[in-house]
């Protein structure tokens, strides 16, 4: 995690972006005191700097002993943490038909299932304050986006409310398979998604939470299920590794690149075979801090 990419001096310009735009948002809103301004002005000090003697090719870039005076108890710092800590008195996943669902999603070849308006307009709300206001975005990724992890900050009441209550709409689905974890990643406009990988685990939950008038074009952005799943006997390294990810392309490639490509849409819910290949779709989203593609992830079981 980038905790640990920041003990080795490293960062990336658009980690340094996205902590001094999220700090101005929460200063305007008055989440944080206007002495926070100065915090931002250093993050933005230390980016245009980086960002003008960097090489382009280069995901990660080195600080110096100044740049990280500069940002010494600012970056990678808990400033804020939005109030999504309590349930709901009622229920988080919205109602429906999760009988006829389960079975959907147990028949289907393979076993791929999207929902749209998956959560209450509450739970909805809550989470995406959480994500846009909480400085808990500590992992780079190098190709442009930032994660955060429950044993890193991503982790409220709500979210295993909603994990729950997953686990007893589908019950079937989930049986044997607990929540072993969850995450959020936050993605930079001017950036990519995450490549062709698989998750180390039995069924993967994914859904999005920014609004719709941020996506600039609504048939992209989603999901890209490819219809072949990683070979049983390979570790998260291995397929998760650059030869893992050449191995991958090649498989897709022999099997005709056969998938199922869900567009992204506001509250959409994606539940699908988490040993199955998969990428984020290309996306075209408007610059602007609140502007920013998240999507959260529920891992269950194991592979």
């Amino acid at each position: 995690m980038s905790r640990g990419v920041e003990h080795r001096g490293l960062t990336a310009t658009h980690k340094l972006k996205h902590d001094a735009e999220q700090i101005e948002h929460l200063v305007h809103t008055g989440a944080l005191p206007s002495s926070f301004h100065n915090a931002s002005q250093a993050l933005w000090a230390v980016w245009r700097e980086l960002e003008n003697t960097q090489n382009k090719k280069q995901a990660l870039v080195k600080m110096s002993r100044e740049h990280r005076q500069v940002l010494r108890g600012v970056y990678n710092r808990v400033a804020h943490l939005a109030p999504a800590h309590s349930t709901l008195p009622e229920r988080a996943v919205q109602n429906r038909d999760f009988v006829q669902l389960e079975v959907e999603y147990l028949q289907a070849q393979p076993e791929i299932l999207h929902l749209d308006n998956f959560l209450s307009e509450e739970a909805l709300r809550r989470l995406r304050r959480f994500c846009v206001e909480s400085t808990i975005w500590f992992d780079i990724k190098p190709t442009g986006y930032l994660g955060s992890y429950a044993d890193d900050g991503f982790s409220t009441p709500l979210l295993y409310q909603i994990a729950d209550e997953l686990q007893q709409a589908f019950p079937h689905v989930f049986k044997g398979h607990p929540l072993v974890h969850m995450w959020a990643y936050k993605y930079d406009s001017d950036h990519d998604g995450i490549n062709i990988h698989a998750d180390v685990a039995r069924v993967n939950v994914n859904f999005w939470v920014t609004e719709d008038d941020a996506n600039l074009d609504p048939a992209s952005g989603g999901l890209v299920v490819f219809k072949m799943q990683a070979p049983s006997n390979a570790s998260f390294a291995e397929f998760n590794s650059v030869q893992g990810l050449e191995r991958a392309h090649r498989m897709i490639e022999a099997d005709g690149r056969r998938n199922v490509t869900i567009p992204y849409q506001e509250n959409r819910m994606v539940m699908f075979n988490s040993n199955l290949w998969h990428r984020t779709d290309h996306f075209r989203f408007k610059s602007g801090y609140r502007k920013r593609r998240i999507n959260i992830t529920m891992l269950f079981g194991s592979r």
